[in-house]
């Protein structure tokens, strides 16, 4: 899990606190993963399979636009529970504010690949 930690290392100075590397990054990447990977299933493989009302670049842009909220949003209390804090400090809000970004490009680079599997869909985003 070392791994993730330097994928979110890169951009942010390194914690002094292990709870980060150990567990707070892992857990966050995890929820980015998959929530990125959900949402871009649901976008190609079940609402544009079957009906062609959501299959614009507007649509495309709202889901993203959710994935990152939720990616920014679960990033902040995720690291806010483990690390146990009162309050949010300027790292964890860094921190959201990179995930926001990495869960916008694991979207990206899942649209991609599905979007080939799509019936109404198949020039989404582009």
């Amino acid at each position: 899990m070392k791994s993730i930690a330097i994928i979110y290392e890169l951009f942010l100075q390194q914690n002094p606190d292990p709870t980060y590397s150990d567990s707070v990054f892992p857990a966050v990447f995890l929820a980015t993963f998959f929530t990125a990977l959900g949402a871009a299933v649901v976008f190609y493989l079940l609402i544009n399979r079957r009906s062609a009302g959501f299959h614009t670049r507007k649509h495309w842009a709202i889901v993203l636009g959710l994935v990152n909220t939720l990616a920014f949003g679960y990033s902040m209390f995720i690291s806010k529970f483990q690390i146990a804090a009162l309050s949010f400090d300027s790292y964890m809000m860094i921190f959201g504010v990179i995930n926001f970004f990495l869960a916008g490009i694991l979207f990206f680079l899942f649209s991609l690949v599905l979007k080939q599997f799509s019936i109404y869909s198949k020039k989404v985003p582009f």
